[in-house]
């Protein structure tokens, strides 16, 4: 029989040819290689996740008769299988390193003979493994036939075809969820990142069910490597070298089922004996049985039996190192409760006293003989007995014991209550009340207050109420009657009195436990005035009157380096309620928006400017910044955070000028090249020579930027000279310097005349007294003739010329 031919493929895989030969996948390799961006290249991610859905869900749409295009020769290089048979795509290695790698996804389809095991179609190898190499297609094996069983055989050479997916994932991005807190215990988490790890840990008296460390391991969606564990109690077991800890009861049903018989033994260290104290304890008197034995076995001797006994509130002492523990129930009525807390003593010391719901002060943390325990009760709680003494004394050193018994500290049914502040609960509270109370409770502050009574909690029984009267005493206006379960609340008394029943009716309880009720109360201001708002941590407010009467204004600030998270501004409104909740002061811890600059742009690291963020600036072309490029906000322990330098500028660039040289004979100060915009450049002469031109230019800024002046010149001194020579002369035509000449000369033969005439004067008066002629010159005398010689110059100099007078007489 001839080879049978192919099928014509229908549309579906018609379309899935066509797709691969089309050009937005043209360039993907069809040969088993990996492939690898160029360094500085970009991995393409959207589109090669797009493509590799498309691939896949092409694959999965593919039907039986998938084959090759009619009147087509098969391509040796690119097979397509037979009908019955699927296309097998192997993947590669994923990186290993740690940090930010590649993720690699691959399709392989079902269904090829001889492949190996059956692979998911979307393969991610874990980390630090590599996926096996598709299979050669020349490798021995059987031949490969259709399905259904002809006998007719058809061998094809299949030739693997991979389409590799490379997708950058950033890994620190993605993260495990909170592992749920077990109920009875808790949990501590490292990191919620891949390598994290998160550990549980069960209260006392419970043990962990499951891994006690779970880690975070990496993938698409990073999970942690086991199951949440759960903190269980468990039914009974041994206590080895016991120190301190507690036995709590497990749940009925469940794994446990309705009945329970749990044997507990606790065994201390040589030489030590055992204190056993009763937390909690709720017990159906019918079906439930504690019992409790003095020693190690089921024979010891029974020091507690809860069908004949009443619980002990100050507890048990063995005489023994050990204690047996027995609890049974069948079938309880009401739900099973039991925490009992053991602890080992020396037994030259007395056991560490311990009072549920209240404090335990010491003079000696050993409790040896001799050491004073004194007890006080938490709020809503007192001592009983009542009264003093409320102390007791670790006595006699050869067999230290207490000299009193512990007291307890219990909610008692009813009693008055004068404090500012107080906690009123309701009997046996937290164990449940019993039926049959009628407890009255008298709750009394200053007369100038009222009362402000916060609803905690409140679940009683149907038929048990608790009422509320406005006033001292039962004969006040009733306030309120709550009944049954209630959500939280407040109440107000009118004035400084506040009066609480609460009645539960004898008998038989009714269906359901009640839990019972947990009240808070405190004195506030009068109903005239807004109630007391503190002032704001880290901050302070200030009040527009004295009293917190009606229209009175609190304005709320907070210290430097918070800010206020709600209104700055409440008013006391005329219902006497404040206009908005009190706000609080929070630490800031962002800096203020730096602003954007002109000429240029930013980056941030972050939008909303946290301590520890960047902002980078950067100028446009032809702007150079000045100032720092990158602003870092950085915390104070006092203030606001601050960023660690000024918002830079964004100047407009110059182009520096050249030097224009230096002038011959002469020198520069700071030779350079280039001088930027603003820079100013001296010129000097040397000796003999004069500077001609401006001393000091300046580069002034442009495109390009340019010089104030051109550079001066030296020449020679005497060229000075001759040209003040000139000046000299032009200066003595100029009408206004004869002016001064004339009144120079006047100055001057103006003294000389008057020494002229004073000297006639005396010839004249020595010729007439002495009857000589007047003019008797020839004649001899008996002294030499008088001659006035006078020599006179007087130099002037001013700035830029030389003047020379010379007067003879």
């Amino acid at each position: 029989m001839g080879t049978p031919r192919a099928q014509h493929p229908p549309p579906p895989q018609l379309l899935f040819l066509i797709l691969l030969s089309c050009p937005w996948i043209q360039g993907l390799p069809l040969k088993e290689e990996e492939i690898l961006p160029e360094p500085g290249s970009e991995t393409p991610t959207v589109a090669s996740e797009a493509l590799a859905e498309l691939l896949h869900g092409a694959l999965l749409r593919r039907g039986p008769e998938l084959g090759y295009l009619p009147g087509s020769d098969p391509d040796p290089t690119l097979a397509t299988p037979p009908a019955g048979q699927t296309l097998t795509v192997p993947s590669l290695p994923r990186a290993t390193e740690p940090g930010t790698g590649p993720l690699t996804t691959a399709v392989t389809p079902k269904g090829v003979r001889g492949a190996g095991p059956t692979a998911p179609e979307l393969l991610t190898p874990p980390p630090g493994t590599t996926a096996p190499p598709p299979p050669s297609p020349a490798s021995p094996g059987p031949p490969l036939g259709p399905e259904g069983g002809e006998e007719e055989t058809t061998t094809t050479i299949i030739t693997t075809t991979t389409v590799t997916t490379t997708v950058t994932s950033p890994a620190y991005l993605l993260s495990c969820g909170f592992p749920p807190r077990p109920a009875h215990g808790d949990v501590s988490v490292t990191d919620l990142h891949p390598g994290g790890t998160a550990t549980f840990h069960c209260d006392s008296g419970y043990q962990l069910q499951g891994e006690e460390t779970l880690i975070c391991l990496n993938g698409t969606r990073p999970s942690w490597n086991g199951e949440t564990p759960s903190c269980m109690a468990s039914c009974g077991g041994t206590i080895h070298n016991a120190t301190l800890g507690r036995i709590v009861s497990p749940e009925p049903g469940g794994a446990v089922g309705p009945n329970l018989t749990c044997r507990w033994v606790i065994e201390a260290a040589e030489g030590r004996r055992l204190h056993l104290h009763f937390e909690r304890v709720s017990l159906d008197e019918d079906n439930d049985r504690l019992m409790v034995r003095s020693g190690g076995s089921p024979l010891s001797p029974v020091i507690y039996d809860s069908d004949m006994d009443d619980v002990p509130e100050r507890g048990l002492i063995s005489d023994a190192q050990s204690l047996y523990v027995e609890l049974l129930s069948e079938t309880p009525a009401n739900p099973l409760l039991l925490s009992l807390r053991f602890e080992a003593f020396e037994e030259d010391r007395c056991f560490a006293p311990f009072l549920a719901h209240g404090n335990v002060t010491t003079t000696d943390p050993e409790y040896r003989p001799g050491a004073l325990a004194t007890f006080s009760c938490l709020p809503g709680y007192a001592l009983e007995p009542p009264g003093p003494p409320n102390a007791i004394e670790c006595v006699d050193p050869t067999e230290p014991h207490w000299n009193d018994t512990e007291p307890a500290c219990k909610a008692m049914c009813g009693g008055e209550l004068s404090e500012p502040a107080g906690v009123v609960l309701s009997p046996d509270w937290p164990q449940s009340y019993s039926p049959g109370q009628d407890c009255v409770w008298g709750l009394h502050v200053q007369e100038e207050k009222r009362i402000l009574l916060q609803v905690e909690i409140l679940n009683v029984r149907e038929g048990d109420m608790l009422t509320l009267f406005d006033g001292d005493g039962p004969s006040a206006r009733v306030l309120a009657q709550l009944r049954g379960p209630q959500p939280r609340r407040r109440l107000l008394s009118s004035g400084p009195d506040l009066t609480l029943q609460f009645q539960a009716p004898p008998g038989p309880p009714n269906p359901g436990l009640g839990q019972g009720f947990v009240l808070h109360f405190k004195e506030v201001p009068r109903n005239d005035t807004c109630p007391e708002l503190p002032p704001p941590e880290w901050g302070w407010r200030t009040a527009s009157h004295g009293d917190l009467i009606r229209g009175t204004v609190l304005t709320y600030q907070c210290e430097p380096g918070y800010e206020l998270l709600g209104s700055d501004i409440l008013t006391c409104q005329w219902d006497l309620s404040w206009s908005a909740a009190p706000p609080a002061c929070q630490k800031i811890m962002t800096c203020a928006d730096p602003g954007e600059i002109a000429n240029g742009h930013r980056t941030a690291s972050d939008a909303g400017f946290p301590v520890g963020s960047h902002v980078q600036y950067r100028c446009l072309p032809g702007y150079s910044l000045e100032g720092a490029a990158m602003l870092t906000c950085y915390s104070r322990d006092t203030g606001t955070p601050k960023w660690s330098d000024r918002v830079p500028k964004c100047a407009l660039k110059y182009e520096p000028c050249l030097n224009p040289g230096v002038p011959e004979n002469g020198y520069q100060t700071l030779y350079k090249h280039h001088y930027q915009a603003g820079e100013s450049l001296r010129f000097f002469c040397y000796e003999g020579f004069e500077l001609i031109g401006e001393v000091t230019i300046t580069c002034v800024p442009g495109h390009p930027s340019q010089w104030t002046s051109q550079p001066p010149l030296c020449k020679v001194a005497y060229e000075e000279l001759l040209d003040n020579r000139k000046l000299e002369v032009t200066q003595t035509t100029d009408p206004s310097r004869q002016l001064e000449g004339g009144n120079l000369a006047l100055a001057i033969l103006l003294p000389l005349g008057l020494v002229i005439v004073l000297g006639s004067g005396v010839y004249i008066y020595y010729t007439k007294l002495q009857g000589k002629s007047l003019f008797g010159f020839s004649g001899s005398h008996s002294y030499s003739p008088i001659t006035v010689e006078s020599d006179f110059s007087n130099p002037l100099y001013e700035a830029g010329d030389t003047r020379e007078y010379e007067v003879s007489i």
